[in-house]
């Protein structure tokens, strides 16, 4: 599981937000897919599941849950930089 905890995702001021109905919600497919390509490009297949519906603020926490082979578990946390739903990049941990 250490594997997991030292991955860092490069998304360094990377969008997860989408506009509706004039707020903005974090795009959860979006999130998936970020961290689903941090562990492929490391050679580990994950299965990744990120809240939907959850409006963009600034400064809230936004943790995805991640399954990786052999059924351990790790998640994935970040803190929006803006209300757009701007985010510094995650931090993993095991589950």
């Amino acid at each position: 599981m250490r594997r997991a905890a030292a991955l860092a995702v490069p998304a360094v001021l990377a969008a997860v937000g989408l506009a509706a109905c004039g707020t903005t919600e974090i795009d959860n497919k979006k999130a998936e897919d970020l961290i689903s390509k941090a562990f492929k490009s490391r050679g580990v297949q994950a299965t990744v599941k990120c809240p939907g519906g959850v409006e963009a603020k600034k400064g809230k926490t936004y943790t995805c849950q991640i399954t990786l082979p052999g059924g351990k578990h790790a998640t994935a946390t970040t803190t929006l930089t803006d209300d757009k739903g701007h985010i510094s990049g995650f931090r993993f941990s095991a589950g």
